[in-house]
Formats: structure tokens, C-alpha cells, sequence
């Protein structure tokens, strides 16, 4: 009887670890049918019961199903799906690497975390290297040289998605996406545009340590179809490193992609001449200056920023002839008009001022000094009247435009001028 009682109990016992294994049979058999979600219904009840739940060809089945539920939501856009696996990507990755680890002989290997550590990821590529180490190959080749790589997409797609979401905030879950999609893809090949995309995902959430790893990583790659592209990466290296606050790297990193690149150097030279203007480095500016104008000589804003640094030195005639090259390209640049008649302006007040030092017995040095700084006033003019057609409410060229016409007698045109000032304030 007792012998009776115990073959009863094996055969029982037998028979649930049958009817596990069967869920995981009816799921292979689900998914050559593509009935994803029968094989879910399966595959669930397989990995929760323990009889099967260590067993590396379940969760081999379980990462299968999972990515399929997410294919029939991402590529068909299926809904349905969608609501039935809203995180079918990263379950179904959970599920491959733990295929691959209870997949090894010795269970001292089936704890590693080959995603987040580094030592344990070389030790299981390392173990990966002899056959002796995995129980069945097939599950470990299908996942290695098939899934990951398909779901390295599922991933970069994802990323992308994240990246672009209009509503904004997804930009750190877009890096983590990029990020697996690259442990995937990284098995296989070294898929440069995703470092990329990684890099433009990371400085977006102000995660810039690491964006300066990944742009670093494409420069040294050389990525880029072209050099315009290639360039890129230097801007985006060093605008991490400025809002790092690394101003000696910023200027390093726009310093030597100008010198890497020169002919299509033109986004970051300006940033480097901005960086001289606003810390008063006039001398370095107009290193670059002339770089910029050189390249692009109808460029009116560097010609702009030039004269100004020559007007800053007190350098007027290279200021004057900056100005006048500027407003060659442009008649109606504001800017340019007015400091280019303040130029003569100023030149006109000084010899005014200088009269008052001349001699009695001076007359005729006394006359033409006079001449001479109507004369300015005059050459100032047509720039400032300018300057007034072109904005009609600015206070410092209506005020000087009074004075001159004080000056030159015009006292009808002094009446309008102040008549403006009035109005203004």
C-alpha cells in the first residue's frame, strides 16, 4: 500500500511539472502561429510557477513573446496591443538576459548584472567565449545573434519617440533607451548614430557629463556623412562643456574644430568671437574676426562687430572702413548708419571743444578748425538721417541730430528733432 501511495504521489507530482512544461510548449506553438496573446496567457502562468520559472527556455519564450506583443504595437500600430504590454520592450529584455544567465551550467553566474556593471558584463562575455559554460546553445545564439539586435531597434525607435514626445520631460528616459539599444547593438557592432542620438538626448536633459562622453566618443569615431556634420559634434561638445561651466575646455573644443574643419568652421567661429567681445578680449576677437570675414566676406554682422572693436581701440579709420563695408552689403543696418556718423560726430565735437584752447591772435587757425568740424558734421550726417529713417524713436540719434543741426544753422530741422524728443518723452 505504502509503495501504491508513493508512486501515486510521484506520478502526481510528475504531472504538474508536465503541465508547466506544457505551457511553455503551447507558447512555441502560440508564436509559429503568431497568437501572440494566447501565448502571453501561456507564458505568464509559466514563469510564475516555480517549477518553471528558473528554467532558462521559459523566460527564452517569455522575452520572445513579450517582444512580439511590442512589434504588433510599435510597427502595426495595434492598440490593443499596446494596452495589453505597455512595457513589453524592457520585459522582454529582462526576459532575454535572464535566459542567458540561468542558461550557464554553474548557477554562481545566474546573478550577474550585465546591463548596470561593467565587471559583471565582461565576465559573462568572457564565459560566452567556451561552449562548456551554456547548457543549450541554441537559446543563447538565437538571443545573442537574433533578438538583440532586432530589439536594439525596438529600443532606438523607442528613444527617438521619447526624444521627439511633444509634451517634453521624456528626454532622460530617451537617453536610457539609447543606451540599451547601444548594450544591444554593441554585442555585434559599434553603431555610431545611436551615440549620437545619445549624446543630443542627454545634453536636452541637462545630463552634460554624459553627453560629453558621447559627443567625445563620435569625434573620435568620425562620425558624420560630411564635414558640415562632423563639425557639429565639436558644437555640441563645447556647448556641454560652457553650460558645465568649463569655459577653458569651450574654447579648446570651438578652437580646434575650426582648425579641423576651417572651411565650414562658420557656427563656431561666432561663438568663440561672442566669448572674446563679452569677456573684453578685443584683440583675440579680431584674431577670429578677420578668420570670419575671410570666409564669409558678405557677412555685414562680422564686418558690424569689427568696425565696433576698432571703434572700442580707437582705430577710426579701420572702424570707418568696416562700417562702410557693412553698409555696402546692407544700406539699412541701423547699427552700422549710427556708428559710423557718431564716428564723424564725435570727430566734430572734439574740434569744437579744441577752439576754446586757440589764441586770439589765432584767427585763421581759429576759422578753419571751425570749418573743419562743420565739415565732420556734415560727412555725419546723411549716416545718422539714415540712421533716423530706419528707426524713428531711437533717443541717441535724434539728441545728436539736434545738436548738428544747431550747429550747421538748420534751425528748423533742431525745431522737428526736438519736437521728436518732446513727443518721446
Amino acid at each position: 500500500m505504502k509503495k501504491i501511495i508513493l508512486i501515486l504521489i510521484a506520478c502526481l507530482s510528475l504531472s504538474g511539472v508536465y503541465a508547466q512544461k506544457s505551457k511553455v510548449v503551447a507558447t512555441y506553438n502560440y508564436l509559429r502561429n503568431n497568437e501572440y496573446k494566447k501565448a502571453k496567457v501561456a507564458i505568464d502562468k509559466a514563469t510564475k510557477n516555480p517549477k518553471t520559472s528558473n528554467n532558462a527556455k521559459t523566460w527564452w519564450y517569455n522575452g520572445r513573446t513579450y517582444h512580439s506583443l511590442n512589434d504588433m504595437c510599435m510597427y502595426q500600430n495595434d492598440n490593443e496591443y499596446c494596452e495589453l504590454a505597455p512595457d513589453a520592450a524592457n520585459i522582454a529584455l529582462d526576459s532575454y538576459i535572464k535566459a542567458l544567465l540561468l542558461n550557464m551550467k554553474d548557477e554562481k553566474w545566474h546573478s550577474l548584472d550585465i546591463i548596470n556593471n561593467e565587471t559583471d558584463a565582461k565576465v559573462f562575455f568572457k564565459l560566452l567565449q567556451d561552449k562548456k559554460n551554456i547548457k543549450d546553445y541554441e537559446i543563447t545564439g538565437d538571443i545573442l545573434v537574433s533578438r538583440f539586435p532586432a530589439l536594439a531597434n525596438v529600443f532606438v525607435n523607442k528613444g527617438v519617440k521619447e526624444l521627439n514626445d511633444e509634451k517634453g520631460g521624456t528626454d532622460k528616459m530617451a537617453v536610457e533607451s539609447f543606451e540599451t539599444s547601444l548594450f544591444l547593438s554593441g554585442l555585434m557592432k559599434i553603431d555610431t548614430p545611436i551615440y549620437y542620438y545619445t549624446a543630443i538626448a542627454a545634453e536636452r536633459a541637462k545630463m552634460y557629463d554624459k553627453a560629453i562622453d558621447y559627443f567625445k566618443k563620435v569625434i573620435d569615431f568620425g562620425y558624420g556623412k560630411n564635414d558640415t556634420v562632423k563639425i557639429s559634434m565639436y558644437d555640441g561638445l563645447a556647448s556641454c562643456y560652457e553650460s558645465n561651466g568649463d569655459t577653458a575646455l569651450f574654447i579648446e573644443t570651438l578652437k580646434k574644430g575650426i582648425e579641423k574643419y576651417p572651411a565650414v568652421s562658420n557656427s563656431l567661429v561666432p561663438k568663440l568671437i561672442n566669448y572674446y567681445l563679452i569677456n573684453d578680449m578685443s584683440t583675440e576677437a579680431l584674431e577670429y574676426l578677420d578668420i570670419a570675414i575671410e570666409r564669409t566676406p558678405d557677412n555685414f554682422t562680422y564686418l558690424f562687430a569689427q568696425g565696433s572693436l576698432y571703434d572700442k581701440l580707437k582705430q577710426y579709420d579701420k572702424a570707418e572702413e568696416s562700417y562702410k563695408k557693412a553698409l555696402e552689403i546692407k544700406p539699412d543696418y541701423f547699427d552700422a548708419n549710427y556708428n559710423l556718423g557718431a564716428i564723424y560726430f564725435n570727430k566734430a565735437v572734439e574740434l569744437f571743444n579744441s577752439l576754446s584752447d586757440i589764441p586770439i591772435d589765432k584767427q585763421k587757425l581759429y576759422d578753419k578748425t571751425l570749418e573743419d568740424a562743420k565739415a565732420q558734421l556734415r560727412v555725419a550726417q546723411p549716416y545718422l538721417e539714415k540712421a533716423l529713417e530706419i528707426n524713428d524713436k531711437d533717443i541717441d540719434t535724434i539728441t545728436s541730430l539736434n545738436e548738428l543741426y544747431v550747429r550747421l544753422n538748420m534751425y528748423d530741422k533742431s525745431k522737428e528733432m526736438k519736437a521728436k524728443l518732446d513727443e518721446l518723452k
